[in-house]
Parts: structure tokens; sequence; C-alpha cells
């Protein structure tokens, strides 16, 4: 069977429309899906970089903590908290007091310090104040770079008639 020229023509221009259209169609849909997901893969791409980024920070801060539990840490700060706070006491003199006693803990790594030490130094201690005794009580201790103690402040005589 031979085919015409005509018959070829017609399907060669049969077979070149299919194509085009095939390409448009193919180009329309890829426009169309980049111009519907274009800002969602946008933000994708920004909320991978901000995760990208804090994960440095996250592994930055890691290795700062790692290096500092193997250097110890230091005591840079002392703060007393006085737990019965009242105007017949003079509270400022009161917390120097304690703050001084424990002042040459500044600068020394918590984990070398002894717990037990520390609180015989500042439970039982008689101060005086102002011409006024006072006797510390320690009701609480936390060793850290802020090292806190808290304290309960009794009159010598109000100890002597409890």
């Amino acid at each position: 069977m031979r085919y015409s020229r005509e018959l070829i023509r017609e399907r060669w221009l049969a077979l070149r429309k299919t194509t085009v259209l095939l390409l448009i169609g193919f180009l329309v849909g890829t426009g169309t899906a980049n111009l519907l997901l274009g800002p969602r893969i946008d933000a994708l791409h920004l909320e991978r970089d901000q995760l990208e980024i804090r994960v440095a920070d996250l592994e930055e801060t890691v290795r700062k903590q790692t290096e500092t539990a193997r250097r110890g840490t230091k005591v840079v700060k002392i703060n007393v908290v006085l737990l019965n706070k009242s105007e017949q006491f003079p509270n400022l003199d009161l917390e120097e007091q304690a703050r001084t006693l424990l002042r040459p803990l500044l600068g020394k790594t918590v984990e070398e310090m002894s717990l037990p030490l520390i609180w015989n130094l500042l439970d039982g201690r008689i101060v005086e104040v102002r011409g006024a005794r006072f006797k510390l009580e320690l009701k609480a201790l936390l060793l850290a770079p802020t090292t806190e103690a808290h304290l309960r402040i009794a009159t010598l005589e109000e100890k002597l008639m409890s």
C-alpha cells in the first residue's frame, strides 16, 4: 500500500500540531505550577535557612557549655536573700555581712567547693550590726555562677526566748 504525498503531508501536519500543543501544554502547566507553588517553595527555603542558622547557634552554645564544663564553672556573683525581712532588722547591713562572709568564694570553681563547709560557714553564725547581735540561719544554698544564700534572721534575744 502506497501512501500518497498528500496523506503523508496531512499526517505530518497533524503530528506537528499535536507536538506543538503538547509542548504548549507542558509550558503552561509548568508556569502555572511555578506560580502556584513558588511562594510556598520560597517560604520553605527561608525556613530551612533559618533552621540552619538556629542549628549553628545551638551547636555553638553546646560547644561553649562543653568547654565551660571542662574548665569548671566559677562563682561570679553572690546574692543573699533574707526570708524574714522586717523593719526591726537592718536588712541591707545584714545582707552585706552575709555577702562579706561569702566573698572568698568569688572566682572559685563551683565543682571544687565543699557544700557542707560553706553551709557551716553561714548557718548559726552570729553577726553584729549597729550594736545589735543577730543569728543567721541558712535555709537554702545554691552553688552556681550566681551563688544564692537564703537566710532567716533572728535577734539573739529572740533566740534566747524561744
